[in-house]
């Protein structure tokens, strides 16, 4: 069975991919969680969750279709989410990141050349004195942007990520079905 990924850290906006999870599945594919180290992560909700694996286990990508990471304040990157990243990118495999999220793809060097968009603005490392590790010549400010193989999202585009990463792992079978899925999930 296909996998795709999930990246998960503490104080992580869990609520930004629910959706997404929830079209991994529902395209019959195994949800594979990793974090840094395997132990219980509190989300920013509150929500305890444990990780399936460490970055580190993932040594083939044979069976994995992506990756998703959702936003929150935790900047930690450490070598084995870059090696990763750069890895699923090296090998065509896709790239979802939402809110904040974007900034390890940025901090990993593959969204140089590729349009994106992200929550994190120049202002927000010049106040808090860090490096601005983006890319701005392709910053586009949309709901959603996909890029060849990488999607990134604002948090108040969440249903549209999730319906991407659907679209992507071929949940609709034709563009009607996901306009239709992107309908219920917004009506009153």
């Amino acid at each position: 069975m296909s996998k795709v990924l999930m990246f998960m850290y503490d104080e992580m906006a869990d609520f930004e991919v629910t959706l997404a999870c929830q079209a991994v599945t529902l395209s019959k594919r195994e949800l594979i969680t990793v974090a840094y180290e395997k132990k219980t992560l509190t989300s920013n909700s509150g929500i305890m969750y444990i990780p399936h694996r460490k970055v580190t286990d993932i040594e083939s990508l044979d069976d994995v279709e992506g990756l998703i990471i959702p936003g929150g304040p935790n900047i930690e990157m450490r070598p084995e989410l870059t090696e990763l990243i750069k890895r699923l990118n090296a090998a065509n495999k896709f790239l979802a990141a939402i809110c904040g999220g974007p900034q390890f793809l940025a901090r990993s060097g593959v969204l140089t050349g590729h349009k994106y968009t992200t929550s994190l603005t120049p202002e927000y490392y010049k106040e808090n004195n860090m490096e601005d590790p983006f890319p701005r010549d392709t910053f586009v400010r949309n709901r959603i942007i996909r890029d060849g193989n990488i999607v990134t999202a604002l948090p108040t585009a969440l249903i549209d990520f999730a319906v991407e990463i659907g679209n992507l792992l071929g949940l609709f079978r034709n563009p009607e079905e996901k306009i239709q899925m992107l309908k219920s999930f917004k009506q009153d």
